[in-house]
């Protein structure tokens, strides 16, 4: 018994923990007016857009705010971003949005507009669908799951903008200048064979 009320204590204490961190990111959040601080990495920031544009369009959009469309890197992320498109997105009638996953930089390879490791995917069963067309990858707003779109339709988007004060680790290198304390040998005492 005691040892169950004590767990429950561990939890509930925890529970406090991730709220407080969670609030202190939200209240001190370095992103630019606008934007959604991520929770995985205090350096993103998330911009949904409602205006409708193509794919290398939207791209472009992103680029004039300072970042590029989504990439998505974990499950948690992926959840948020279909969440947070369903409040900030207005006139969203196709119900999904841009993220910034393409095959068409490396024809056949996913990549990422950012250049990031395309190592997380949520694709709906059966895609991405080896169709010529559909080179460019949309999320779902209800399901979070992904599919492989026309590039050329235009539909609305999420931008991924650095924070505006990046959370940085410095490796500082030192160099010790070694000195000895016995004589150098002399190299005219050796004998040449």
């Amino acid at each position: 018994m005691h040892l169950c009320i004590w767990f429950f204590n561990i939890k509930k204490t925890m529970l406090k923990y991730f709220l407080l961190l969670t609030f202190i990111q939200i209240c001190f959040s370095s992103c630019p007016t606008g934007t959604n601080a991520s929770f995985t990495n205090p350096n993103n920031c998330y911009l949904f857009v409602s205006k409708k544009l193509e794919f290398i369009t939207a791209e472009g959009y992103c680029r004039e705010n300072g970042g590029h469309l989504t990439s998505i890197s974990n499950a948690f992320d992926n959840m948020f971003l279909s969440q947070e498109a369903a409040s900030n997105i207005k006139n969203n009638t196709e119900g999904d949005f841009w993220i910034g996953g393409t095959n068409e930089l490396i024809p056949g390879t996913w990549t990422w507009m950012d250049g990031s490791p395309f190592t997380f995917t949520d694709w709906m069963k059966g895609q991405p669908e080896n169709v010529s067309i559909s080179n460019c990858a949309v999320s779902s707003i209800l399901t979070s799951l992904w599919t492989a779109e026309d590039c050329f339709k235009s539909k609305t988007f999420v931008c991924l903008i650095p924070s505006l004060i990046s959370t940085t680790t410095t490796t500082t290198t030192t160099t010790v200048k070694r000195t000895t304390t016995h004589k150098p040998y002399k190299c005219e005492n050796v004998k040449k064979k």
